[in-house]
This record gives structure tokens, sequence and C-alpha cells, in this order.
């Protein structure tokens, strides 16, 4: 039953898919910690059932590990494997700007290496749809996708006077807008 459905979609992305894909070029920033195996392993599912030519560029804070290595190579994928040779800050600000360099390095990467594609950030936590996949094939030149984020907000300068007086304390949460750009 499974490959008469794969067959069917492989026909349909024929017809009616993109003509001449692009290669996508994903670039995913991470770090050593406990459920590092747990987000990367949901990434690469993910890249491995892109339809399109795929380049996972892996850049890992603290310099390139062997377990991390060992995992993105079961993918399959096209990969390279970047150490990057500071770590990551325990503090909430720093690690975001960590993580800006490390895209930066990849994108030094992309550059020196002439990989011709669109490029990609996927960070390791979080999630994506297969038709973002299709929907980048359309950017000509560069393209920017918005994905609204829930982020707990623990400050305590964030809670209402009048809801802490009447004992009805409630945990606020603020949408983040993050730019995931594609090009």
């Amino acid at each position: 039953m499974f490959l008469i459905i794969e067959k069917v979609q492989r026909e349909q992305r024929l017809q009616f898919g993109v003509k001449d894909p692009r290669t996508v070029i994903v670039m995913t920033p991470t770090y050593v910690r406990t459920f590092q195996v747990l987000h990367l392993t949901g990434v690469m599912y993910s890249l491995m059932l892109v339809p399109y030519n795929v380049v996972w560029i892996v850049v890992e804070a603290g310099g390139a590990g062997n377990e991390t290595a060992a995992l993105i190579k079961k993918s399959g994928l096209k990969t390279i494997h970047l150490g990057f040779n500071k770590r990551m800050p325990n503090s909430w600000e720093e690690p975001h700007k960590l993580e800006s360099k490390m895209r930066l390095h990849a994108l030094r990467v992309v550059r020196e290496k002439k990989l011709d594609g669109i490029v990609m950030f996927a960070d390791d936590s979080n999630m994506r749809s297969m038709v973002l996949f299709d929907e980048i094939q359309n950017v000509k030149w560069f393209g920017a996708v918005s994905v609204g984020i829930f982020v707990q907000s623990n400050g305590a300068d964030e809670i209402d006077q009048k809801q802490e007086e009447e004992g009805n304390l409630r945990i606020r949460f603020k949408v983040q807008l993050v730019i995931h750009p594609t090009c």
C-alpha cells in the first residue's frame, strides 16, 4: 500500500511539481546537550523526506564531535560537519548571538565551496512541513519566511500587580517573531 502511495506522489511531482528543482542547502547550528540527539534526529528525518537534493551543513559549538558526526552520517545525505571554536553560553541572550555567528560561519563555507542552491536555516529544535521545501523552490533570488514561536516568559515584571494581589498568578507567553531567510 505504501509503495502505491509513494509511486502516485512521485508521478504527481513529475507532472505538477517543480520542473527544475535546485539543491536545498540546510544550515543547522547545534551544541552538545541532553536532547541534542533527539533534536538532530528530528531534523535528519525531515531532511531525508525532502524530494530534492539536500546538502546539510551542521555547525557544532565547541568543535565537531564524533557522536554528532556519527548521527548525521546515518542520514545518507550529503553533509558538511563544521566545528565552531566557542562553547554555547548558558545565559538566555548569548546563545542566539552565537547561533548567528555559527550561521555566518556556514555561509562562508557555502561561498568557499561555491555551493549553489537555496539556503535555509533550520535550527535543530524546530519542525518543518514538507510543503516548505516545495515553496522555497519558488525563490528566485532572496526570500524570507516568518515563523511565529511561543516563548515562555519568566520575567517577574510582566505579571500584573493586580493579578498578583488577587492570588490569580498566570504564566504569560509572548510571541517572538523569528525570521529564517531562504535565498
